[in-house]
């Protein structure tokens, strides 16, 4: 073969940017006797849904990015979706607390009314408006104290009327009999989320209008379900993180979209920053490489510098470093209520009685890494028994324990290869990024990657101080805000690692290895395309199931 055609390929990919360690090629493993019958997810709705969130097709099917949204959760617990449709959300709720349904997913958590019904997660905010017979830009709230108002039951406008103390309000379960009593002049006003109203006045005569003021307060779309029901709440739960908070955003395709999407805050919310004075204290992974490195000047850089400053530049939020020297130290912190959160990390079970765990944004890759010349593995049941190295309260080191394997820890990631070196260890388990970094320092003279696995793929969340409930709905609030242009903007700067599943490209590695390094250090700047949805792995979803 000419050295053209040799050289072509590894000059190719140098200029694509990515990086790349060997790794075996996979092998599948049987799935017989696993598949369990299917299962529906129930889901409650307003009769007709409402629209631009969900709305119902002429066949009786409903449509919209709530459905999207939906529909993913359900492919993540590999279970078929069903909407049932009711008067309103009151009457949901009626049912999700008898248990007749599973959960509702868009409801508005002030509207939440009934005992016994969890909110889960946030999947948007958005802010309220109000249509009016006359338009009054200059409204004040003594002013609308005295109209005659108009909101939809099960809906939390009508608590939001109630909070600003006005009394004259009649409740609906039609949006178009509420819009039509606005036009005829039978009430002032109809409040509502402020996407439905504007799809609402483009029907409307150009003598109404739109007013949104200030003394308004937003509204969290949430999930709710039963505490009858606490197995299916965690699946649900579990299932919502493992979707990134790009793919979650809810695509209402309207004009004003990307100004719909800011930093709106409940006045509890609101109340408990003015108290902090806007100053909010995290701790990393110090050492986990193009994640959170911290320099001798004390300086954070990685993908966790750029995340906490597009946060602070899109909310005014000051976030201080608090600088420790292993994640350990970072763990005690958080337990101790010495920080306010932990920007990146696995939502564990254990953790939960000290952190509450943000929407999942992110998801990290793990491998099986052992000395050059070792023999590949095929399945996890090969590590039973072995010595593997991991970093001490580290999700891998959980996943070590739960293998049956015998855990050598260390303080860093950084250490984690020399225990391959001194020999304490037969295999380390590796992030991704930390491969990527140790490719450019000639990775596959010395190891291999052995073992890749969907098991050592988990979402990663914001872990925030249990005894801070506002800064978790803030910290929600403020991840749907950045862009999907913004999401894969910083996965191409930090994240642009590949494990290569063949085996004779030992060449092509190091040059990938110096080439996407220049690369990884280019400005933060620049335009990328939306994330793509991966298919999960309902085998091995229901054997999580089985085990649980």
């Amino acid at each position: 073969m000419p050295l053209f055609r040799q050289l072509f390929l590894p000059i190719l990919l140098l200029f694509t940017g990515m990086l790349a360690v060997a790794a075996p090629q996979p092998q599948d493993e049987s799935t017989s006797n696993e598949i369990t019958a299917q299962k529906e997810l129930l889901i409650g709705v307003p009769r007709g849904g409402y629209l631009p969130f969900i709305y119902q097709l002429p066949n009786q099917r409903y449509a919209g990015p709530l459905k999207e949204l939906a529909s993913r959760i359900a492919a993540e617990m590999c279970v078929s979706l069903r909407y049932i449709p009711y008067n309103s959300y009151v009457d949901a709720q009626i049912a999700l607390q008898g248990g007749q349904i599973d959960a509702l997913i868009g409801v508005e958590r002030n509207a939440l009314e009934l005992k016994g019904i969890n909110p889960i997660g946030s999947i948007g905010s958005y802010a309220r408006s109000i249509l009016m017979h006359t338009p009054d830009q200059r409204l004040t709230l003594e002013q609308a104290r005295k109209l005659r108002w108009v909101c939809i039951r099960g809906f939390g406008s009508c608590n939001e009327l109630d909070r600003l103390g006005i009394s004259d309000v009649t409740e609906l379960e039609s949006r178009n009999e509420a819009t039509y009593m606005v036009k005829l002049g039978a009430v002032d006003a109809y409040l509502d989320l402020e996407p439905i109203v504007s799809l609402k006045m483009e029907r409307m005569p150009a003598s109404m209008g739109v007013v949104a003021p200030g003394w308004l307060s937003g509204s969290t779309l949430t999930m709710a379900t039963s505490p009858r029901q606490p197995e299916l709440s965690e699946r649900l739960w579990q299932a919502y993180q493992r979707i990134p908070v790009a793919d979650s955003r809810l695509r209402l395709h309207q004009k004003n979209e990307r100004a719909n999407a800011g930093l709106l805050l409940e006045p509890d919310e609101a109340n408990w920053l003015k108290q902090r004075n806007k100053v909010i204290k995290f701790a990393v992974a110090p050492g986990f490489a193009g994640i959170s490195e911290i320099d001798d000047e004390g300086e954070l850089h990685g993908y966790t510098a750029d995340l906490m400053k597009l946060l602070s530049l899109r909310s005014g939020i000051r976030f201080e470093l608090v600088s420790t020297n292993t994640w350990q130290e970072s763990l005690k912190l958080l337990k101790e209520h010495k920080v306010d959160l932990i920007p990146l990390m696995t939502p564990l079970k254990d953790r939960q009685s000290f952190a509450s765990f943000t929407s999942s944004y992110l998801k990290f890759d793990s491998y099986v890494v052992a000395r050059h010349g070792a023999r590949p593995l095929k399945s996890l049941v090969e590590l039973k028994g072995r010595l593997i190295g991991g970093v001490t309260g580290s999700y891998e080191a959980s996943l070590i324990h739960a293998l049956g394997a015998n855990i050598i820890e260390v303080g860093k990631d950084a250490d984690l290869l020399t225990l391959l070196d001194t020999g304490r260890a037969e295999y380390v388990l590796l992030t991704m990024t930390n491969l990527g970094q140790q490719a450019m320092k000639g990775f596959n003279d010395k190891y291999q990657v052995v073992l890749s696995s969907p098991e050592f793929s988990v979402p990663i969340s914001m872990a925030v101080d249990n005894a801070q409930p506002e800064l978790l709905h803030i910290m929600d609030k403020l991840l749907l805000t950045i862009t999907d242009e913004e999401w894969q903007l910083l996965e191409r700067r930090w994240l642009n690692v590949s494990v290569n599943i063949e085996s004779d490209y030992t060449l092509i590695y190091k040059w990938l290895a110096i080439g996407g390094g220049r690369l990884a250090r280019q400005r933060f700047v620049g335009d990328v395309l939306g994330s793509q949805f991966t298919s999960p792995d309902c085998a091995a979803e229901n054997r999580r199931g089985q085990a649980e």
